[in-house]
């Protein structure tokens, strides 16, 4: 009887994985997104390499070391995040009228 319980939770388990790295692993989604978006749709990717860090990271030491990470790569992106910024500007005059 345990080893049909067991069973049917594993199925779970896989399924919760998936959606788990769909929510905080950019790659999967950029590589569908690239797939799927006409190529006249614009789609920036901001994406830090801390891949590393798990999810409940509580280390002072390598949150700092995450947020320093990510003010470099905001440094060297600056032209990425002028995109991202202007195209968030237009979206919000298109909406508003």
């Amino acid at each position: 009887m345990a080893t049909n319980a067991v069973q049917g939770i594993s199925p779970l388990l896989g399924i919760s994985r998936v959606l788990l790295d769909l929510a905080t692993t950019s790659h999967a989604t950029h590589s569908i997104l690239e797939s799927l978006l006409p190529e006249s749709m614009n789609y920036l990717r901001v994406d830090p390499l801390i891949s590393f860090i798990e999810m409940d990271e509580t280390d002072p030491q390598r949150l700092s070391w995450m947020r320093e990470e990510t003010l470099q790569h905001m440094t060297e992106d600056r032209k990425l995040l002028e995109q991202l910024a202007f195209t968030c500007a237009k979206l919000l005059v298109t909406t508003r009228l």
